[in-house]
């Protein structure tokens, strides 16, 4: 399944309106049939980058629009490279 890397630039969050957005966003995955795999947020609180698998990019768009979670770019991604991976290419 293609996996799309979604970047954001956040409004402070407190965290309980974080823990909303984790709801919102799951439910809407769950409504699209997309998976969410991880979000990194930033130390200061004011960027994520989130990883979610879905059919295609469109499916991506499509998530923030229902969960109003708005986004600055979405990057298809391709391969994934690991500190075990490369121990398996020596």
């Amino acid at each position: 399944m293609p996996r799309f890397m979604i970047m954001r630039t956040l409004p402070p969050l407190t965290s309980e309106e974080l823990e909303d957005v984790r709801r919102t966003s799951t439910r809407v995955c769950n409504e699209l049939g997309i998976t969410w795999l991880r979000s990194h947020i930033t130390s200061d609180g004011k960027h994520s980058f989130c990883e979610y698998e879905a059919e295609e990019e469109e499916i991506i768009r499509q998530h923030s629009k229902m969960s109003g979670i708005p986004y600055d770019e979405i990057i298809p991604l391709g391969k994934e490279l690991g500190p075990s991976m490369m121990r398996q290419l020596a």
